[in-house]
């Protein structure tokens, strides 16, 4: 590995997430609690949640210190993914993440 790939850097990505089938719908207050844990995690410094579609998806904006593209999804969605559950949001699916420094 190169210095370079261990240097964490910041990464400033968008994820998208599906409640279950049968989920209640994400009110403001739960977006509002959700983004207050993501903000406990470490290297998270920015977070937005509201929700979208009728409260059936999960828009989150998060900028997290990372190795690379793969390394701040990975994180990002953990992180997504476990506080939705500690928010008594349930679990999530994700169908999308993008980050405006990725290149096709």
């Amino acid at each position: 590995m190169t210095a370079e790939r261990n240097a964490a850097q910041t990464w400033e990505l968008e994820l998208d997430a599906e409640l279950l089938p049968g989920a209640p719908a994400l009110t403001p207050e739960r977006a509002q609690l959700l983004a207050g844990l993501l903000t406990g995690v470490p290297g998270v410094d920015l977070v937005a949640v509201r929700p979208h579609c009728a409260g059936r998806f999960v828009l989150t904006t998060v900028a997290l210190e990372a190795h690379d593209l793969e390394d701040a999804v990975d994180r990002a969605a953990a992180a997504l993914r476990g506080g939705a559950l500690a928010a008594g949001v349930g679990p999530l699916i994700l169908v999308a993440a993008r980050s405006p420094r990725a290149t096709c």
